[in-house]
């Protein structure tokens, strides 16, 4: 399936996951600005449907990690020559008029949508963009993506709708993530170099630099949320040459999603203020030009969100449902972290939560999948038990009709009936009888149990009609379905005895037992309504009564029914 495919439901959540997982593992493998951007492209257009596109990045630093605004990256696909040309000559404009990198100001750091119904005839962009999308990273850096109409006819083009704009900015946000890594790396690399031709303490920076890029390596190849925080723990507490230190993560309630510790109790966390921690944060998001994560070392501070004394950590911001802090304990060699110690540590901290968000992403997508199991495993439980009833229902129908033959059989062989017959007659219904209670595991009574059974209390018309016009009683027609689906009291509930373990479950199971229970239906070959109100008792009804002179009764006093 391609973008141009109508999705809906479940079907389109979880194809715009596994998009966005494929984006992010694949421009996790990828170094430079120049292919992540490329593969972009591809896979925003692919997954989109869209015919053609183009993406500008200015700022974007070079292969030597050196960043040149005049020189900005372009690359395009299914653009004329024209379009090419003109965007490609225009791009230098675009910084300061669309992005508004210059004097002007600066953008929303956060990936946005721009109209692109109105562009100026001077515009550099292609007149059928059909949605455009920008954002600002850390250093100035810049870009823009657009987008032309979706694959079809000129008659059935498709237009781009809420969802589609709403996969595009998150496809965004794994391309602003990856060029983010990208130029860190890039600077990263950069600065090694740079430190590699210096003196002891330079080296020594090369080291932790190198440590960094490790620590992006190994991270991004984790999938669990904690090994990841782990991982992350590990890797500050070794690049500040720290004995002890803990990392934990909470959620937009407040509670603990994640704990890592090492020389570190998590009881000690129990007076962890999450409001303060995340006051905390969010202040230092504002104050910091937008940057998620940050270093805190005030002692009083520390106080106040319940932090150990004694530490020195990194706040930070995963997303607006995760945020949490790593916590370093003092050093082994007992000095103090310097500056470029602590954008290392900030830099690994940033690293950290690129990866967070694609194993947020991975995990919700196992939920999502696991979820949809359950429910066809359900489903198809109560297929099966649907099945099963029908069986049941079907063999007492076979086995009903094969007595019901038998017994007219008899009835029309002779005219008169001599005590022989009679006999013979008896003999053999006592024989089906067996036979019948044998292969049945329900059975049938030989002698009728209400012979047996102590007389129900009964209650004349009248006074039922009031008591049940005040929702005293629960009404039940005890009479064949036939009978009751020509006509039956308003309200009642059809109840017989031959289907009695099947349908109560499903009518009258979840009534209380010390409800009163009204029971009406009788014929003159049986008595359906003494055999149902047996049947109650046997469950644990303690009200049953009886309706006194039962339908017919009703129907004479001219009271109400209904087909």
């Amino acid at each position: 399936m391609d973008g141009s495919t109508p999705r809906t439901g479940p079907d389109r959540r979880l194809f715009d996951l596994g998009l966005l997982h494929d984006a992010a593992s694949e421009l996790s493998g990828l170094s430079t600005p120049q292919q992540i951007a490329r593969a972009f492209l591809l896979t925003a257009m692919g997954g989109l449907g869209a015919v053609s596109g183009f993406i500008l990045v200015t700022g974007a630093p070079d292969r030597d990690g050196r960043s040149d605004a005049s020189d900005p990256l372009v690359l395009h696909r299914g653009l004329d020559e024209a379009s090419a040309e003109r965007l490609q000559d225009g791009a230098g404009a675009v910084r300061l008029d669309w992005l508004a990198c210059g004097p002007g100001g600066r953008p929303p750091r956060q990936p946005h949508l721009i109209a692109a119904s109105n562009l100026a005839d001077d515009s550099p962009f292609p007149k059928d963009s059909r949605l455009l999308a920008r954002w600002t990273l850390d250093g100035g850096s810049c870009g823009i993506l657009g987008l032309g109409p979706k694959l079809g006819g000129p008659q059935r083009t498709p237009g781009y709708g809420p969802e589609d704009s709403s996969l595009l900015l998150n496809l965004v946000d794994c391309l602003v993530t990856a060029l983010s890594r990208s130029m860190l790396t890039q600077r990263l690399a950069a600065m090694g170099q740079d430190l590699a031709s210096r003196n002891t303490e330079l080296d020594r920076r090369v080291f932790q630099q190198e440590t960094l890029i490790q620590a992006l390596g190994e991270m991004n190849s984790l999938t669990g949320s904690d090994d990841l925080l782990e991982s992350f723990l590990l890797f500050l507490m070794g690049t500040a040459g720290c004995g002890h230190g803990f990392a934990l993560l909470l959620d937009a309630a407040g509670q603990m999603a994640g704990f890592c510790g090492k020389g570190v109790d998590a009881g000690q966390m129990r007076a962890l203020d999450p409001v303060r921690l995340r006051q905390t944060a969010t202040r230092g998001l504002f104050s910091g030009g937008g940057r998620r994560v940050g270093w805190l070392d005030d002692p009083e501070q520390f106080a106040q969100i319940g932090l150990p004394p004694g530490y020195c950590g990194i706040w930070f911001l995963a997303d607006e449902n995760v945020y949490g802090f790593a916590g370093l304990g003092s050093r082994l060699d007992r000095a103090q972290l310097d500056d470029s110690q602590r954008e290392t540590l900030l830099a690994v901290a940033g690293g950290f939560l690129t990866c967070l968000r694609t194993v947020r992403l991975l995990e919700a997508t196992r939920k999502l999948n696991s979820e949809l199991e359950a429910r066809n495993l359900e489903l198809q439980q109560t297929l099966d038990q649907i099945t099963g009833y029908r069986i049941e229902i079907d063999g007492l129908e076979r086995a009903k009709a094969r007595i019901k033959e038998i017994i007219q059989r008899e009835m029309d062989r002779v005219s008169l009936v001599s005590w022989v017959d009679f006999a013979i007659l008896l003999t053999v219904s006592v024989a089906m009888g067996l036979l019948f209670n044998w292969a049945s595991p329900s059975g049938v009574n030989l002698i009728p149990s209400h012979w047996s059974r102590p007389a129900t209390d009964s209650v004349p018309v009248q006074e039922a009609r009031g008591m049940l016009d005040k929702g005293q009683y629960v009404l039940v027609d005890a009479r064949p379905s036939e009978s009751f689906k020509q006509a039956h009291i308003p309200g009642a509930i059809n109840l017989t005895p031959d289907l009695f373990d099947f349908l109560y479950g499903m009518r009258l199971a979840k009534q209380p037992k010390d409800k009163p229970v009204l029971i009406y239906g009788r014929t003159v070959s049986r008595l359906y309504d003494e055999d149902v109100a047996g049947l109650l008792a046997r469950r644990g009804h303690k009200n049953v009564t009886l309706l006194a002179g039962g339908f017919q009764a009703w129907k004479q006093a001219g009271l109400p029914v209904q087909p």
